[in-house]
């Protein structure tokens, strides 16, 4: 009589690949998500009148700068 041994490694395998997929999805998705905030709080200081923007301290020409990089953003002129 012969014994035959089933290695779990496929499915393990298989399991990791999952996952792993999930982990992109789940990245993709908040990724999607931060960049219609960010064009959202473009839009609303856009709208702003540019008395309002100088009040802040940005310009109109820096606000998607201001609103994809916020404060790190090494390029802005300092005010």
């Amino acid at each position: 009589m012969s014994t035959v041994i089933t290695s779990s490694l496929p499915r393990m395998a298989a399991a990791s690949a999952v996952a792993r997929t999930v982990a992109v999805l789940r990245q993709s998705f908040e990724r999607l998500q931060d960049r219609i905030r960010a064009r959202r709080a473009a839009e609303h200081l856009l709208e702003m009148p540019d008395y309002l923007l100088r009040d802040i301290g940005i310009g109109r020409s820096e606000v998607l700068s201001v609103v994809l990089f916020g404060g790190r953003d090494v390029t802005r002129r300092s005010r």
